[in-house]
């Protein structure tokens, strides 16, 4: 059963506090375990509330293959110090998890010993599971908080549990405790910035990750303990077990949905400052929860393009693939893609493409027909390692007043090479005559070949960098 459990009478009352959680009363029996259902692999389709009883076939939502429904196990690990408020978001949030209405997870406390454990902010909790008889776990959550010297105890256990595990998380600086049981050795990790140098001392073997706020490497995650930071964590990995819609709805239940998303609901509408909003964007970003085409495509988030804080989270956030328009975006579906290489052919990995454009209409935004600076259909792209990227947009329009040829502008920057500032036109464009291809290749602008396939138009380009 999910939740904390908790038996002594102030315990009880600090649950009271948390709406919605259910919790196993002492000498409660665990319900005999159901026959198997399958469910859609994660996508970003409303289909995964359907338990099915066999495996065969496909989707007719989404098209995905079946895979074995299989509710997680989590332990939370208590110490003395540890952040009540992780314990409760981690237990609310997790509780909340539904697919076809049964619960994705079931949570449980573990300590040294079954003793009350004094945290902070928080009264004392009673753990469900000494260490020596603690079950395992397929996800090991340890909370944030001030850690001590520790117990051998609890060490111990989490050697064991860390290992037989699919994911560790320690949130702040709970990754000290990971660190100590072995599970952060020649990884990389992160933690609160006062712990850094702790971190480093004690624990040589870990490749500390300073100002980096989530640290993900083969199956742990660290956090540098940003309040709200763990809740975003958590979502994107029911997300990425569970499908984006299942991890939603269940942070709308804790009231922890990412607050534009939240638009259209009576008495609940976005919280639009770009003060607030913009935090919680590169929280969500960092903490994998949104993606870039999520923010660039988000019509709520639109009037934030502008904005050269919008614009450098974009920028830092910069992926190998990435589509500038949402669904909804008027125009033609268009596809560039390509490679960028240097002088001798071989590939550049992490060269960041700034790319933007009119939309359909000719237009960069709506108030300012040319204000190519605050260009409201934009994007920053990082080559990936073979040096190849992809961007999904729309054909650009034709400026109203002028005839200049439809075109996507380029810059292409990285480190040693000289950059790169250009316009991309297209072959079958009507504006393109012979002047303007006179002029276009005056100025070394290419002329792309378009290509059309069932989804839309297509055009390759391969950008070659030159050395310093």
């Amino acid at each position: 059963m999910n939740g904390l459990s908790c038996r002594l009478g102030v315990i009880a009352l600090a649950l009271a506090l948390i709406p919605g959680v259910p919790w196993m009363a002492e000498g409660q029996e665990q319900a005999p375990e159901r026959e198997s259902v399958w469910i859609c692999s994660p996508c970003r389709s409303d289909c995964h509330d359907e338990l099915r009883p066999s495996g065969e076939g496909r989707c007719s939502t989404c098209r995905m293959t079946f895979v074995r429904f299989q509710p997680r196990t989590v332990a939370i690990v208590l110490y003395s110090g540890a952040s009540f408020r992780d314990i409760e978001v981690a237990s609310r949030l997790l509780a909340a998890v539904k697919v076809g209405g049964r619960e994705a997870f079931s949570v449980f406390t573990v300590a040294a010993s079954r003793e009350p454990v004094t945290v902070q902010d928080g009264p004392p909790v009673v753990p469900d599971h000494a260490a020596a008889e603690a079950p395992r776990a397929d996800l090991l959550l340890v909370p944030g908080g001030t850690v001590g010297n520790g117990s051998d105890t609890i060490d111990g256990w989490m050697r064991g549990a860390w290992s037989r595990s699919e994911t560790a998380m320690g949130s702040g600086e709970g990754a000290l405790l990971l660190a100590r049981a072995g599970a952060l050795d020649v990884m990389r990790a992160t933690t609160t910035e006062e712990a850094l140098g702790r971190l480093e001392r004690e624990h040589p073997d870990v490749m500390v990750v300073p100002k980096t706020a989530v640290v993900r490497d083969e199956g742990l995650v660290t956090t540098d303990g940003t309040p709200g930071l763990l809740r975003e964590v958590l979502v994107a990995q029911v997300a990425s077990l569970f499908g984006p819609r299942i991890a939603e709805r269940a942070a709308e239940k804790c009231g922890a949905s990412l607050s534009w998303r939240r638009s259209g609901k009576e008495g609940d509408g976005p919280d639009l400052d770009p003060g607030t909003l913009l935090p919680e964007i590169g929280r969500a970003l960092v903490a994998r929860r949104a993606s870039i085409d999520d923010i660039l495509g988000d019509p709520v988030l639109m009037f934030l393009h502008g904005d050269p804080r919008f614009r450098a989270l974009v920028r830092e956030n910069a992926v190998p693939w990435i589509s500038l328009v949402g669904p909804d975006e008027p125009g033609e579906s268009l596809n560039l893609s390509g490679w960028v290489r240097d002088a001798s052919g071989e590939p550049v990995e992490g060269a960041l493409l700034h790319v933007f454009q009119t939309d359909a209409t000719g237009r960069y935004t709506e108030e300012k027909a040319m204000d190519e600076g605050r260009s409201r259909l934009f994007g920053y792209v990082r080559t990936a390692e073979n040096g190849r990227y992809f961007i999904g947009t729309i054909r650009p329009g034709g400026y109203e007043e002028l005839s200049i040829p439809r075109h996507l502008h380029v810059e292409v920057e990285a480190e040693g090479f000289r950059p790169i500032t250009t316009q991309l036109f297209f072959e079958d464009d009507p504006r393109l005559d012979e002047a303007q291809r006179e002029n276009a290749l005056r100025h070394g602008f290419p002329i792309l070949v378009v290509e059309r396939d069932g989804r839309g138009l297509k055009v390759t380009h391969d950008f070659v960098l030159k050395r310093e």
